[in-house]
C-alpha cells in the first residue's frame, strides 16, 4: 500500500470533491485507546462499526453535491 500510495494525488481529490482531508484514518474509531504498533488492538472496520454518515460536521470544505441533494460545510 505504501509503494502506490500518492498523498498529493489524494490530497488533490480531496480538494476537488470539496471535502476535508481527514486527519485520521476513518476506519479506525474516534475513541480507540489502542496505540499504532501496540496490540491487542480495539475491533474496527466496516464489520464492526458499520456505515460511516457522510458528510458530518467538518467533513465538507464547500458544498458538495450528490443525489440531486446539496450539502453545505
Amino acid at each position: 500500500f505504501r509503494s502506490v500510495l500518492r498523498p498529493k494525488y489524494l490530497a488533490a481529490t480531496y480538494t476537488k470533491l470539496g471535502w476535508a482531508v481527514p486527519k485520521a484514518p476513518t476506519f479506525i474509531p474516534a475513541n480507540c485507546a489502542s496505540e499504532a504498533g501496540k496490540p491487542p488492538y480495539a475491533p474496527y472496520g466496516l464489520g464492526v462499526m458499520g456505515r460511516q454518515p457522510f458528510p458530518e460536521p467538518g467533513d465538507l470544505v464547500r458544498p458538495w453535491q450528490f443525489g440531486g441533494k446539496t450539502f453545505n460545510p
